[in-house]
């Protein structure tokens, strides 16, 4: 009975290393060919998670990569659905996409394998039915965005304001008074805002998200920055300059 106790928590357990590791490489890999550095700090977290199974009992690792499981699913999983319902490119659904389904994979593999351990209920069987409803999210949301996607919104000659690695490029940008429009970009992994209280104005943006935003302000100088808690902190601001 033991034996068969742990071979069915092993089998959460392999299916939870199985959607870490997935998850460190892809998480990993993004932030390198992105230069995003919030993404790589968030795989070097990971990483640690990952490490911490090998210890003992292994349930900090459990836990931890449970907590950053359904977090990073808490993130993708509205990028994907925004970046599907606004029509971007292809690569720009799947990536959050994929995340989402491995990071859910992985956090109820990290659910079941503590619940498991005292109440061993689950068989192998079970974990094939999480990874292949993974899997088939996966191909419908491949399918719904090859024939969602769409052009870019951003019209030539409009200036653009892009995200990267927590950052605006550029911080500083002058237009004339009156109708203004601006292109909106994230390059980054996780989620970021273009907000300017004085003129009412928040727009979220998924991963390679892009928007075209228009509004009408009088002259004066004005604070952009992103609404994401944290990355105010970090320094994610501009100035937009309005003569």
């Amino acid at each position: 009975m033991q034996t068969l106790e742990r071979t069915r928590a092993s089998t959460w357990r392999r299916l939870l290393a199985v959607a870490a590791a997935l998850d460190l490489a892809a998480i990993a890999v993004i932030g390198v060919v992105l230069r995003d550095t919030e993404a790589m700090v968030y795989a070097a977290v990971l990483a640690v998670a990952i490490a911490l199974l090998a210890l003992r009992s292994g349930i900090a690792g459990v836990v931890m990569i449970g907590i950053l499981g359904f977090n990073t699913a808490a993130w993708m999983v509205p990028a994907a659905l925004k970046n599907l319902v606004d029509r971007e490119q292809v690569l720009d659904v799947m990536i959050p996409a994929s995340l989402a389904a491995i990071s859910l994979t992985g956090a109820i593999a990290a659910v079941a394998s503590v619940v498991r351990r005292a109440h061993p209920q689950a068989d192998a069987r079970a974990v094939r039915i999480v990874a292949q409803v993974a899997l088939a999210v996966l191909v419908l949301t491949a399918g719904a965005a090859l024939i969602q996607s769409d052009g870019s919104p951003i019209l030539a000659g409009d200036q653009v304001v892009g995200m990267h690695s927590a950052r605006f490029d550029p911080s500083s940008i002058t237009v004339n008074a009156g109708t203004v429009a601006l292109g909106v970009t994230n390059e980054d992994l996780f989620w970021h805002t273009f907000s300017i209280d004085e003129l009412d104005i928040e727009v979220g943006l998924a991963t390679g998200g892009e928007r075209r935003v228009t509004f009408t302000a009088p002259a004066g100088t004005y604070t952009y920055y992103c609404a994401v808690p944290g990355h105010r902190q970090l320094g994610m601001t501009g100035t937009l300059v309005v003569r």
